[in-house]
């Protein structure tokens, strides 16, 4: 049995919650979008689902204890994915990624990613937001998101919608 050390009581991350929360809303055949080198892959598995999973980086083509995925693509979202992609998928999640993209790729990158769901389809995403509006990202000091947050969400999906 894996162990997903972020779902401990412990762990310094919104993980523990946000990953629970995708895994109850995906249904069908399921995109993890930007999924990084994480455990959502396997945890959707785990309940039954069809994944497939997409990133810029290789490195995330395995889980954090180096086992590879099935079903991985190295891709930049803001490019158009490949066909085969288009009207797929039942569900797309972007878990705690979003905000690490530069303004106008995340805007693409929900626009490449909703020419992959079926219709009727959900897009799931999620951003760490924590206790004060906001948090760092390891010793950088990257800002991910303040109070204004769903502002910019809201304003993200009336411009990735626009036909």
């Amino acid at each position: 049995m894996k162990t997903l050390s972020y779902l401990q009581p412990d762990a310094a991350t919104d993980m523990k919650i946000e990953y629970p929360w995708a895994v109850s809303k995906a249904t069908g055949k399921v995109m993890d979008a930007a999924c990084g080198p994480t455990w959502l892959q396997f945890l959707l598995e785990q309940k039954g689902l069809e994944v497939h999973s997409v990133d810029f980086i290789k490195e995330a083509s395995q889980y954090p204890d180096k086992t590879e995925r099935k079903n991985f693509q190295v891709h930049n979202l803001s490019e158009p994915l490949p066909e085969k992609y288009h009207n797929q998928f039942d569900t797309i999640t972007i878990i705690s990624s979003i905000e690490h993209m530069p303004d106008d790729v995340d805007i693409k990158a929900i626009r490449n990613l909703s020419a992959c769901l079926k219709k009727g389809g959900s897009i799931i995403v999620s951003f760490p937001y924590g206790k004060k509006g906001w948090h760092t990202l390891g010793n950088n000091n990257e800002l991910h998101f303040t109070d204004e947050c769903i502002e910019e969400m809201i304003a993200i999906n009336k411009k990735a919608t626009r036909k």
